[in-house]
């Protein structure tokens, strides 16, 4: 019987699809990613919030590769901008951030997308330029003590979204204009400086 190792290869680049010119891979891809180099990485999400009559969820995930690092991300979706399982697209979010965390998904080709099967919906992050192909591991959030924390990124998209009126991409597109990377890599006062311009409704 044979098991499926470390030392498999997998080849993001066959399953990177085009997107406004540029490289794009989807969620699914990047979990089968994971999972041919880390067979044992565990994925663990829980919904940090949800208001049914506002139509608004939080779901936060970590994910943790033995003896090779873990990282955490925080998704939200609304059901206005996305009524076809806005639940669990906030879920698919959160598990993408901390993918790419680690690496998956940031150096090597780009952020992910959250399109259901049919190709439905709209990008949960925005496309980037693809850099050089390398790819590199960020640090734990637990380590990079200095990032935004997870509440900062909870209320970040929260105000985007109600004060600021701006969907969960163009959010992602404004801090990239902003500070050249996505919400998940800002410090903390950067995190509070763009929270405050939100608040403003800019």
């Amino acid at each position: 019987m044979s098991n499926v190792t470390a030392s498999t290869t997998f080849d993001p680049t066959r399953h990177l699809k085009k997107l406004n010119g540029k490289d794009y891979l989807e969620v699914v891809h990047r979990l089968q990613w994971l999972r041919a180099e880390h067979p044992d990485a565990a994925i663990t999400t829980h919904l940090e919030h949800v208001d049914f009559e506002a139509g608004w969820a939080i779901f936060h995930a970590r994910v943790e590769i033995p003896g090779a690092g873990t990282a955490e991300g925080t998704g939200s979706e609304t059901r206005a901008a996305f009524p076809a399982g806005w639940l669990e697209k906030a879920e698919t979010i959160a598990i993408g951030r901390a993918l790419a965390a680690l690496g998956y998904g940031t150096a090597f080709c780009l952020d992910f997308d959250t399109l259901d099967g049919a190709g439905n919906g709209h990008l949960a992050d925005s496309p980037v330029e693809r850099p050089a192909p390398r790819r590199e591991q960020s640090a734990p959030r637990s380590i990079a003590s200095g990032l935004a924390t997870p509440a900062q990124l909870k209320l970040l998209y929260i105000v985007g979204t109600r004060d600021a009126h701006l969907s969960e991409e163009e959010i992602d597109e404004r801090c990239q204009a902003q500070y050249g990377r996505l919400p998940l890599h800002l410090t903390k006062r950067e995190a509070s400086g763009l929270i405050d311009t939100l608040k403003a409704g800019g």
